[in-house]
């Protein structure tokens, strides 16, 4: 609807939301290109620290879901940069160490998803759940399968 533009209904990017869109819809390749589109935008003007670090969240989400696991790292790594007490940043950079067997580095993080998630700094939103909302179970079953191995 705003060809020209990009418009910021509710405070955020449309570019930033459609990359959301696509990814629950699983077409990551559009994900991935609305979510660079959405930084890009950001840095026309000022640096990458003023993009919403959860849309390099889903952009990691989105090379998880891929299996590409090395280029989720770079994304979970940004997360924790512009947000470091965010818990999805670590959990999510786990579960990607775990799938490339990195096991001494996903156990060095573990801890800390489940500090800052205890601290209450997870992704999340009154009323609704966010998509691949995460849990204190969530985070559990993965210091678990840590343990385990």
């Amino acid at each position: 609807l705003t060809e020209n533009f990009t418009d910021y209904p509710q405070g955020q990017s449309v570019d930033y939301m459609r990359g959301i869109a696509y990814y629950g819809l699983m077409d990551y390749k559009n994900a991935h290109e609305y979510f660079d589109l959405y930084v890009g935008e950001v840095l026309e003007s000022q640096d990458e620290s003023w993009a919403d670090p959860k849309g390099f969240l889903y952009k990691g989400l989105a090379y998880l879901s891929e299996n590409k696991n090395d280029s989720a790292i770079e994304y979970f790594d940004k997360v924790i940069k512009y947000d470091v007490s965010l818990a999805d940043g670590y959990y999510h950079k786990v579960r990607a160490l775990l799938a490339l067997h990195r096991l001494d580095e996903a156990r060095s993080l573990i801890d800390k998803a489940l500090t800052q998630f205890q601290s209450g700094s997870n992704h999340k939103r009154p009323y609704v759940e966010v998509m691949d909302q995460i849990y204190i179970e969530d985070i559990e079953e993965l210091k678990k399968k840590l343990d385990d191995k």
